[in-house]
């Protein structure tokens, strides 16, 4: 007799309304809370994405997920303004935008190395813009889009087409083009942020010049998401190279770091290295100054900088024990080869303890989760737990074997220094380890490079 009531009861369990789940967002710089421009939601689960923007003046945002608002946030409890992401497919990502009021917006396209693709604005009237962007040919873009009250960024993906541009309508069907070709959009109804607990839920916090970060999670109710961001040097946000390529700094402690890795095939004063593209077995050649791109497919240089040999990441110079050496190497005037003590003071920097920092292996705790860039983007979608607090933003940009291979791409970064007695000392890091190897490394391998201000 018991049977039947247990059945009604679970039955009563699964049709009751699904648990409100609010999460407590807090961004944080140099240990201080930060007033935050934007938070973009994104369900890995059940794919949608939302941006919250304007912003209360506060630190710490409550964040109600079955609703996508911010509950300590009138404006976007009571009306939703702002920009959301809706589609993001190759060569075409659609936005929707609601304002108050008319307003033109500036939508400006960079690509990852940082060059500027085009600044567009755009006429929104009030109420729902349906809005889409072709980046053109490319892996991965940047996308800026700027109001009157609020900032927001996105990543967008390239398509096989060079038609980069925007175009818009405010009503049905109806398709104004713009002084940009390629792409069109007609007005939608605006959707919801959908989330179930227990979805897997993306979140990024952006502040106006500062490097935005995210944390990937599987919030609870009344769960704390902690964010920290990272800053450029004060010495210069950028730096280029001989080939015109555009690095973003980070100062992590005292020492000011390239963002990303190097991609130049020339010298500061303009010589060329070796274009290795095809080269085959390049076995105990120690002296020719090769780079690569991984795969012998450019676009992924784009993304994950190029790998050289070391004489092309020394310019052949032969590397020191002492880190009062400096050896320019591959880098632009003003910067050099990050050194072996270099990379053992940032390590320290991010808490390494001494008794382990000198060892060969892979040594610490959480450093590396700290260096890789968060997500799962470039890291083999075995990612989810790093931070990227240093804002270092390391990639698996993977490497060559001197025999011809290319190997571990989104799996493993391997990054040279300046030292080397016989074999060069490396640093390497994985996608399934929370840990940074320092290890032996071959001269006629291809690995990546990162330079650090002299």
């Amino acid at each position: 007799m018991r049977t039947p009531v247990f059945v009604l009861f679970f039955t009563l369990y699964l049709m009751a309304p699904g648990q409100n789940v609010t999460a407590m967002l807090t961004a944080r710089y140099n240990g201080n809370p930060l007033l935050l421009d934007t938070i973009v939601l994104e369900n890995l689960t059940q794919p949608c994405q939302k941006a919250l923007s304007p912003l209360p003046q506060i630190t710490s945002y409550q964040i109600d997920l079955n609703q996508g608002k911010i509950i300590n946030s009138i404006g976007e409890q009571e009306s939703g303004y702002g920009i959301f992401m809706v589609r993001n497919t190759p060569g075409l990502s659609q936005f929707k935008v609601l304002l108050p009021g008319e307003e033109t917006l500036k939508f400006t396209l960079l690509d990852v190395s940082g060059k500027q693709i085009f600044v567009h604005p755009v006429l929104c009237k009030s109420g729902l813009t349906f809005i889409d962007v072709s980046p053109g040919k490319g892996p991965l873009f940047i996308l800026w889009i700027q109001g009157k009250d609020f900032r927001s960024s996105f990543k967008i993906v390239g398509g096989s087409q060079d038609n980069p541009g925007v175009r818009i309508s405010n009503t049905g069907n109806h398709l104004t083009k713009s002084s940009f070709t390629g792409v069109e959009s007609q007005g939608l109804v605006r959707g919801e942020f959908i989330y179930s607990p227990g979805d897997k839920v993306q979140f990024t916090a952006i502040k106006n010049g500062m490097y935005s970060n995210l944390t990937i999670s599987y919030p609870v109710d009344k769960d704390s998401i902690n964010i920290i961001l990272s800053a450029p040097c004060s010495s210069g946000a950028t730096v280029y190279d001989y080939d015109g390529n555009l690095y973003h700094t980070v100062q992590i402690g005292s020492q000011c770091w390239m963002r990303e890795n190097m991609r130049s095939t020339h010298y500061a004063d303009g010589v060329a290295l070796v274009d290795g593209t095809g080269a085959g077995d390049i076995s105990n050649d120690y002296t020719t100054k090769y780079w690569f791109d991984y795969g012998d497919d450019p676009a992924n240089s784009l993304v994950y900088g190029k790998l050289y040999t070391g004489a092309g990441a020394m310019n052949g110079q032969v590397g020191f024990d002492e880190d009062s050496v400096r050896i320019q190497g591959i880098c632009p005037n003003g910067w050099h080869v990050a050194s072996d003590g270099e990379w053992m003071r940032l390590e320290a920097y991010l808490g390494m303890g001494g008794d382990t920092i000198s060892m060969m292996k892979y040594r610490g705790t959480d450093q590396g989760l700290k260096l890789k860039a968060a997500g799962n983007a470039h890291w083999g979608g075995y990612n989810d737990f790093s931070t990227n607090e240093s804002g270092f933003n390391a990639f698996a940009g993977g490497y060559r074997i001197s025999s011809g291979q290319f190997d571990n791409l989104s799996g493993i970064g391997e990054w040279r220094t300046s030292r080397s007695f016989g074999s060069l000392v490396v640093r390497m890091m994985s996608n399934i380890y929370s840990q940074i190897y320092r290890g032996i490394g071959y001269n006629d391998n291809g690995l990546s490079c990162r330079c650090i201000r002299d």
